[in-house]
């Protein structure tokens, strides 16, 4: 993909990365992708699930997109990035509320908020108090206060959006379509 904008939004340590924005074509809609969690992919640098993203994004119609994620925190395994999140530390206290005031910023400047988080997403029994009421904010953010509907890729057979990367029978056809995302799994 050509781009002819990139960029992203790190914390002063680069352990946090609140956006991601990749733009090929600016006469085309604009999308927000909300995700689980940042990789290492950075401010002119894909990683797999976006060079993949990009690629399902454009097909839809779009000529750019910001991600942003459930969780800032920077981690290719969930587990661990669950654990800051659960750690109730100053950092990660600091890391949800920088991360829904940015959401609420970036999400009005998006045609369509296409979800992709996968199974991972933490939801459920396992969730404490302070982890549901942030689920709440989250989803309330990416949906620009529950005015817009959430598109995704295609569903798990638990009902999750799909992941770009999914794999096996979940795998996604570049050429597939947009499709509603109902629930909060």
């Amino acid at each position: 993909m050509n781009y002819i904008a990139t960029d992203a939004t790190f914390d002063q340590q680069d352990t946090l990365r609140l956006t991601l924005r990749r733009l090929w074509d600016k006469s085309k809609p604009y999308g927000l992708v909300a995700m689980l969690n940042p990789s290492r992919g950075g401010v002119t640098k894909d990683d797999p699930t976006l060079s993949r993203l990009s690629v399902l994004m454009n097909n839809n119609g779009f000529g750019g997109y910001t991600v942003v994620n459930w969780s800032p925190y920077i981690s290719s395994n969930p587990e661990d990035m669950l654990r800051f999140m659960h750690s109730n530390s100053k950092l990660a206290r600091y890391a949800m509320d920088k991360n829904i005031a940015t959401i609420k910023i970036v999400t009005k400047a998006a045609k369509t908020a296409v979800v992709a988080w996968g199974n991972h997403f933490p939801g459920g029994q396992s969730v404490d108090t302070v982890l549901s009421e942030y689920n709440a904010r989250f989803v309330d953010a990416i949906t620009d206060g529950y005015r817009r509907d959430l598109m995704c890729f295609g569903r798990t057979l638990s009902g999750a959006p799909k992941h770009p990367l999914a794999r096996g029978q979940h795998w996604i056809a570049d050429t597939t379509k947009l499709m509603p995302w109902i629930g909060v799994h």
